[in-house]
Parts: structure tokens; sequence; C-alpha cells
């Protein structure tokens, strides 16, 4: 296999549903992983051989819930609720 820098969040395998607490961080589990506990960040640069990349219409869903995310994770420490 060849090996690219991905981000888990553009790729089939990644999944932000696992753990809803991770993923409102930005973590997500990957589907080839195989022990518990593991989380992977979804916009961290990395080189993975399993990399598949998911249909344009998932990632831009991820991006959109992750930026929401962050968003009202930013208004609550700037104190804005």
């Amino acid at each position: 296999m060849t090996t690219t820098t991905v981000n888990c969040i553009d790729c089939v395998h990644f999944n932000l549903r696992g753990h809803p607490g991770m993923a409102r961080h930005g973590y997500g589990t990957c589907s080839l992983e195989h022990r518990t506990g593991r989380y992977q960040s979804a916009i961290f640069d990395r080189m993975c051989a399993g990399f598949k990349a998911a249909d344009p219409e998932t990632t831009s869903r991820r991006r959109a819930w992750l930026d929401e995310q962050r968003a009202e994770f930013l208004k609550t420490i700037e104190g804005n609720p």
C-alpha cells in the first residue's frame, strides 16, 4: 500500500460517533484500529497506508459539525454562552 499524508476526517474508516465527548474535541475512532480507547485527531496531518477517501458529502458534514463544536467551545470560554 502507498502511504500518503492525510486527515482522518476525510477517511471512510473514521468515526466521530463512538464517544461524543471526544468527538466534540475533534477526536474519533478508526475502524482499522482494534485496540480500545484509541482516538485519532480528525484534522492532524498523518501518514496512513489504510486511508480510503470518504464521499465529499460525508466529509463536508463532518467538517461543518466540528466547526460548530469549535464555535460553541469558543463562546463558552469567552463567557458568551
